[in-house]
């Protein structure tokens, strides 16, 4: 949109309380200065009153660079434009949420954005909301494997042919495990924000402990 906005384009942005996201149209609305925000239904008609306006005088650095990311965009990878856009960004250490590949930030003094070298393209609202929702996979991932032992580690305790040295410090590991998992399953309540109390691994069974509301540890 920042591109559109410096090439004479008119910014049209959906209403917040309107969007399925509405961090997407604030974020707009934050970094750009935006010619409309209005419903669906008004943007329908303004967009028929906007087909008749004659188009912007053309600015070429602006035109290479839109055609740059939007080439990356794509999926169409060309050396040259890599150089160019990296001359344009820094290596900020962070990595994308989705490729997990290395993010260059953009050096655009109106608003903080990142690309990653898959193309894919963040501001930093939407980055720091694909963070959180790589960690909110990697505890359920995580809490996935710690159940998924568990189990395998109780139905060996009663597995006649399991024995002897084998089974020696499996009942401190089933423990261990249990008490792994009580604390990942915290962690991704306090994340979505439930308050309610929840079933909790024991070694014995399950038992019920209030989860602690958002914010508190």
């Amino acid at each position: 949109m920042l591109a559109i906005k410096d090439r004479g384009g008119f910014t049209i942005v959906q209403e917040p309380g309107e969007a399925t996201s509405r961090s997407m149209p604030l974020s707009a609305i934050r970094h750009v200065s935006v010619d409309r925000v209005c419903t669906l239904d008004e943007m329908a008609r303004l967009f028929v009153e906007l087909a008749n306006d004659a188009p912007p005088p053309d600015d070429q650095t602006l035109q290479r660079l839109m055609q740059i990311e939007n080439r990356i965009a794509g999926g169409i990878f060309r050396v040259e434009d890599w150089w160019e856009l990296e001359r344009m960004s820094t290596p900020s250490g962070l990595n994308c949420p989705y490729c997990h590949s290395a993010l260059y930030e953009l050096k655009d003094h109106r608003v903080l954005r990142y690309r990653c070298r898959s193309g894919h393209a963040y501001s930093a609202e939407s980055l720091l909301s694909g963070q959180a929702d790589t960690r909110e996979a990697l505890l359920s991932s995580l809490f996935g494997a710690l159940i998924e032992e568990a189990t395998l580690a109780k139905r060996l305790r009663h597995e006649p042919t399991f024995s002897g040295d084998a089974s020696e410090g499996l009942d401190e590991r089933i423990s261990s495990l249990d008490r792994e998992a009580n604390q990942v399953s915290e962690w991704l309540h306090l994340m979505v924000g439930l308050v309610e109390p929840e079933p909790r691994m024991s070694g014995s069974g399950l038992t019920s402990a209030a989860t602690k509301p958002s914010g508190e540890l």
